[in-house]
């Protein structure tokens, strides 16, 4: 057997496809039940990549957007594109011979580790993109609306080849099978969709607007790693027996700028002993890897079965010595856009697959008052959050109603 990354295939199989690690050749696609007419993407639309972008051309004057993969993350972008980093001139698109993808169609990363981010969206006037996007152009039997409702139902990740970087062909999309209700019915899935997102806009909204404040009287700062320990050791687990169950967190399990998350997965010790980061209750979880850096994702361990978790190894694992600290005190410290903008001067790695440096993790410096000014502060936040938790649970709902209709499209 051949193991790639965490997918396990047979090696004859890959022998008879040529050893090409694409995903698509090895995954099929579930059956789908649904009573509309399925087609394939290829079927009912086209697909465009991007251009190379040059540093030397981004940043300039002109009207015409031209997307980047970390645009998507942009305030105001979380389902339609509005705001770029970056514009051209129509003088620069001609003589580089870039021709705009038109409104309506939706785009997705393509290459890297963005791929896991699982997005998708849809351009709201004539725009360019750079070469890690893709963008699928509907035609006349599909709405795009429709397009990236049923798109936000399908992890791309499936789409992905098993290579390092992976990257999505447009073989794998092209193929892709989908449910196709008359255009009629389209529009009326879609009118019920919009007002499902119009209720979760607003609910995100105001829990956008409130951030977490955090005054104290402590002058002084000290650095992280002076008041916590990183990446546990392995060894505090190794004489439990390997057939007890613990908690396995993945990256996609963990919300953006809130601590709280749910365990929903165990396996035994000894499946995740040596492949897996670990971690132990009230330990503190930062992912490292943009773009989920860059979007907050950080958390809480809590309820850990047995008190043991492991997950991803993009996780920086921070475990605050109580004594001093209290782990929300760290945790409202390094979830800010002060700690996530700083982090950016201090990447790793390639484009699409950078990290930050666990030196500005370690270094980074908080004040730090006695626990008593500290559970003085965290009970206040506490209280502030309570009285938003009302617009959680309304995205909580709305999600369901919306990936509940878009099941009964698929026949689920």
């Amino acid at each position: 057997m051949l193991n790639v990354g965490f997918e396990v295939i047979s090696l004859e199989k890959v022998r008879r496809n040529s050893y090409i690690l694409v995903g698509s050749r090895y995954r099929e696609q579930k059956e789908i039940q649904s009573s509309y007419e399925i087609v394939t993407i290829g079927s009912v639309a086209s697909l465009v990549s991007g251009y190379a972008f040059p540093m030397a051309l981004q940043g300039k004057d002109g009207t015409i957007p031209f997307y980047k993969v970390g645009d998507m993350n942009a305030k105001g972008n979380e389902v339609e594109m509005h705001l770029s980093n970056n514009y051209v001139s129509i003088e620069l698109a001609t003589s580089k011979k870039w021709e705009t993808a038109p409104t309506g169609t939706v785009i997705f990363p393509k290459i890297g580790a963005a791929i896991a981010s699982n997005k998708k969206r849809i351009l709201t006037e004539p725009s360019l993109f750079d070469n890690n996007v893709m963008g699928i152009i509907c035609g006349d039997r599909i709405l795009p609306k429709f397009m990236l409702y049923l798109l936000n139902s399908i992890d791309i990740a499936q789409w992905a080849s098993l290579s390092n970087p992976p990257s999505i062909s447009m073989d794998s999309v092209l193929k892709q099978q989908i449910p196709l209700p008359p255009l009629d019915m389209q529009r009326q899935i879609v009118r019920e969709l919009d007002g499902y997102q119009q209720v979760i806009a607003g609910a995100k909204m105001a829990l956008s607007n409130y951030l977490p404040t955090i005054s104290c009287s402590a002058r002084s700062k000290k650095a992280l790693e002076t008041i916590a320990i990183f990446k546990p050791a392995k060894d505090e687990v190794k004489s439990i027996p390997g057939e007890i169950d613990v908690s396995f967190v993945p990256m996609a399990d963990i919300n953006t700028f809130d601590a709280s998350f749910t365990p929903k997965e165990n396996r035994k010790l000894s499946e995740v002993l040596s492949r897996f980061t670990y971690f132990k209750d009230n330990d503190i979880l930062l992912a490292k890897i943009t773009p989920c850096f860059e979007n907050g994702k950080a958390g809480i361990a809590r309820n850990l079965t047995n008190g043991i978790g492991f997950g991803s190894t993009e996780y920086i694992v921070i475990r605050a010595n109580t004594s001093l600290v209290y782990p929300e005190w760290i945790f409202y410290h390094i979830n800010t856009p002060e700690f996530i903008e700083g982090g950016r001067a201090f990447m790793t790695g390639t484009a699409g697959q950078q990290r930050v440096d666990i030196n500005y993790v370690k270094q980074y410096r908080i004040p730090v008052p006695p626990l008593e000014e500290q559970k003085k502060t965290l009970d206040q936040i506490s209280y502030e959050q309570s009285l938003i938790e009302p617009s959680k649970q309304l995205i909580k709902v709305f999600t369901q109603k919306n990936e509940t209709r878009i099941k009964e499209v698929w026949g689920e």
